[in-house]
């Protein structure tokens, strides 16, 4: 059984930046490197700005 616990607004959070990520791996497949590049930007950010919030 899964232990885990969150909110419903950090686990929204959370899938977009697994969105974004996966958006990036993609992107990167593709050799669109630029959009890539921005996603895992923007994923960086949103995860550090939740782990901010969350200390």
């Amino acid at each position: 059984m899964n232990d885990l616990r969150c909110s419903p607004a950090v686990e929204t959070r959370l899938w977009k930046i697994r969105n974004l990520l996966y958006r990036a791996v993609q992107d990167s497949m593709l050799k669109e490197q630029e959009e890539g590049l921005l996603a895992v930007k923007q994923a960086y950010d949103d995860i550090a700005a939740l782990l901010d919030e969350l200390q």
